[in-house]
């Protein structure tokens, strides 16, 4: 019974930590809509940061395996933040061959890394291995859209008149941010049903990617 009670209110304090995210997202759109940042959007921020490592922290408490599992995912989260910062420097080495028109390239690539995940949880036994497959994958995942976002808020800046830079920049930051929570609860409920074969809904959101980059791709050609 105490197990039950504590993961339920884990499940609510997770909820209550989607709802921080989206209320912070779009009061920091509508204040940059507005130019009108406060101390309060950053106050919500830190809070909404800080809730996520207390969650992790709380529920891996007195627990040896959700602790074992706290520290692989901190480890993961490490070679994102990685990605991200490999990205930011690629953009920069390769600012001049990175053209508006190929930049599709980069989010087709971001799609295609995701099929090997599937591959991994299909076909190997070994947790580890997977582990690894998917830290890698992820890996290249935010090197390619990290440099996919640093081209596209480049080319946004310069194509965007002065005096709605900052409003045009708020709407793209708002709908990613908002867009991210929901995605994460639409994987977990994937991912439930899918108990099991988990493979099936890494595949589906592959596919899925894949077919909206080469969409986008034939837009981006066409700048």
């Amino acid at each position: 019974m105490g197990d039950n009670k504590r993961w339920s209110a884990a499940g609510f304090a997770a909820v209550g930590w989607v709802a921080l995210h989206l209320y912070t997202s779009v009061l920091a759109f509508m204040q940059g809509l507005y130019q009108t940042y406060t101390n309060l959007t950053w106050v919500l921020l830190a809070v909404w940061f800080l809730g996520l490592v207390a969650l992790d922290v709380w529920l891996a408490g007195g627990r040896p395996g959700l602790l074992r599992f706290a520290k692989w995912y901190w480890a993961f989260s490490a070679a994102l933040a990685a990605g991200g910062l490999a990205g930011g420097i690629g953009a920069g080495l390769f600012a001049k061959k990175l053209a508006v028109r190929r930049v599709g390239n980069l989010i087709i690539a971001c799609a295609v890394s995701v099929f090997p995940m599937g591959a991994a949880l299909l076909l190997s036994s070994s947790a580890m291995a997977t582990y690894m497959v998917l830290t890698l994958c992820c890996f290249a995942v935010m090197v390619f859209s990290t440099m996919f976002s640093v081209q596209m808020m480049s080319f946004i800046q310069k194509e965007t008149p002065q005096n709605l830079i900052g409003k045009v920049i708020a709407v793209i930051l708002t709908v990613s941010m908002c867009a991210q929570p929901l995605g994460n609860a639409m994987y977990g409920i994937l991912f439930e049903v899918c108990e099991g074969t988990e493979y099936i809904p890494v595949f589906l959101s592959g596919a899925v990617s894949l077919a909206i980059a080469l969409g986008a791709g034939k837009v981006f050609r066409r700048l």
